[in-house]
């Protein structure tokens, strides 16, 4: 027998310890896990309101699936991170990334909220600023009353 040769009863305590190691999360993970809990307290949703959503957009995730996710402890792949977003209405990328600071005087949620806002417009055809929803900003609205 050759020294680099494993033996049947070396190998399956090497794949063993293998399956049972736990994989901690990295800087994306940790993240991942803070974003979703600041998001979802920002939207004003607790656990299951949230579970509720995942279940519409076609991913459920149990309350405690959701607690061990922002907890650390569940690690989120691509697929719950898109229907993560897509239930806290927002872009995956804004679950990767901490925002940057907001700038003196304005708090960071609002800075925050002003971000999702301006990443979620566009304008539309007819010069007019919609969300993604389609709905007409105010601010256009009170533009084009000036404008007549």
């Amino acid at each position: 027998m050759l020294p680099y040769e494993l033996t049947i009863v070396k190998m399956t305590r090497y794949i063993s310890i293998m399956g049972t190691r736990k994989i901690e999360l990295g800087k994306t993970g940790r993240t991942v896990a803070a974003r979703v809990r600041r998001i979802r307290e920002r939207n004003g949703l607790n656990l299951q309101e949230l579970s509720d959503r995942l279940a519409e957009v076609g991913r459920p995730i149990l309350p405690s699936g959701l607690n061990k996710i922002e907890m650390g402890t569940r690690r989120v792949d691509v697929d719950d991170l898109t229907a993560l977003a897509d239930a806290l209405a927002t872009i995956p990328n804004d679950l990767l990334y901490e925002p940057e600071q907001a700038p003196a005087g304005i708090s960071q949620d609002d800075y925050e909220r002003l971000v999702e806002m301006v990443w979620h417009t566009k304008i539309s055809a007819e010069g007019r600023v919609t969300d993604s929803a389609g709905l007409t900003d105010a601010a256009t609205i009170d533009q084009q009353d000036t404008d007549r």
